[in-house]
């Protein structure tokens, strides 16, 4: 009798042993699955368009109108634009995203040294519809920027006029005589001239014929 007992006493060790281990399978599987993905990890980072506002930053201005073209064709409207100064200095222009269904703006940078060729530009332009937005002094440039509507029926001819002398004395004077003639202020540089000389230039617009 003991011999029998010691005979089955392994036998039911081993069952005892292989169901229990058989009883931890089921618990272990649904670790060896991979987790069910997030909702949150399949979030798609913000891309450039997603975006409100944009920042343009070059330093040259002929390559600064066509940023702000492109910008414009995704849905962007200029708000304002500064320059980081310097010989090498950039130009930087805050953009902001227009609702989808107002119609944008076209963009007109003029970057000039002498007030004679800035004061026909802004005539061309003005005849063309373009509005006074903003300037920078860039370098020995004074650029200015200029937007009108992409609807056809918003574009109204512009007349500009600049004030631009090197004697202050005269430029409340002459400043008071334009705004009675109905022009609107808009801004004031001071020209650094080929020839070394600085003189003040005011920018001023009203509504053209």
């Amino acid at each position: 009798v003991p011999l029998r007992i010691l005979v089955a006493l392994p036998l039911f060790l081993i069952v005892v042993v292989s169901t229990a281990c058989g009883g931890k399978q089921p618990a272990s599987s649904p670790a060896s699955e991979p987790a069910p993905a997030s909702s949150t990890s399949a979030a798609v980072e913000p891309t450039l368009a997603d975006d409100d506002y944009l920042l343009l930053a070059t330093s040259s201005t002929a390559t600064m109108q066509d940023e702000l073209n492109a910008a414009a064709d995704r849905g962007y409207e200029l708000l304002e634009t500064t320059t980081t100064g310097g010989g090498i200095g950039e130009i930087i222009a805050i953009l902001q995203r227009t609702p989808e269904d107002a119609p944008g703006f076209e963009y007109w940078v003029l970057a000039t040294i002498r007030t004679s060729t800035m004061e026909q530009e802004l005539r061309q332009a003005g005849l063309a519809g373009f509005a006074y937005q903003d300037h920078v002094d860039h370098r020995k440039e004074n650029v200015i920027f200029l937007s009108r509507s992409r609807d056809p029926e918003k574009i109204a001819p512009v007349e500009y006029a600049l004030l631009a002398t090197n004697k202050t004395s005269t430029m409340q004077s002459e400043l008071r005589r334009a705004l009675a003639a109905g022009f609107r202020f808009h801004g004031v540089t001071v020209n650094n001239g080929l020839s070394g000389g600085k003189e003040v230039v005011i920018i001023l617009s009203r509504p053209g014929a």
